[in-house]
């Protein structure tokens, strides 16, 4: 499976300045290995944005780690705005950048804890594929005992 990590899932993820978050760390353990984590080229916008230049610059280090979503697709001329909204922000471009490539199906699921994203996927019909950290940590959870065929397939 491809799943697509929101900034706001990469950043605290990877920040070595503070404790992981368990449940961050119970996502990549339940995730890594059996799955394909990828971040989308326009998370190198928000980094970039970050205005601490010690994170900013330990993120882009260790964004290297992952694997980017190769060829996102981009919108065709008033797509944006007909399919979710005209960005107001740089982030709000981002986050759309991010929706259009699950809404195109080029992954699987998006990770996020954004609100707005959230609210925009419902826009596009996607909200059962932009998950939650605790959505994805419980999803994951189930495929792994039915792989082990400890929970029956409904």
């Amino acid at each position: 499976m491809r799943i697509l990590l929101d900034t706001n899932i990469f950043i605290p993820l990877e920040d070595s300045s503070i404790n992981i978050d368990e449940k961050l760390a119970e996502l990549n353990r339940l995730a890594s290995g059996k799955h394909e984590l990828l971040l989308h080229p326009a998370t190198i916008d928000d980094i970039n944005r970050d205005r601490n230049e010690i994170r900013r610059n330990g993120s882009l280090a260790r964004i290297k780690k992952y694997n980017f979503l190769e060829t996102p697709p981009d919108f065709d001329e008033g797509e944006e705005a007909f399919l979710i909204s005209i960005p107001k922000k740089d982030n709000d471009r981002v986050d759309n950048l991010i929706l259009l490539s699950l809404y195109r199906d080029c992954v699987n699921w998006l990770i996020t804890q954004d609100n707005g994203i959230h609210k925009k996927a419902k826009l596009l019909n996607q909200e059962e594929r932009v998950l939650t950290v605790d959505q994805a940590i419980s999803a994951l959870s189930l495929q792994n005992l039915r792989a082990l065929k400890l929970y029956p397939t409904i």
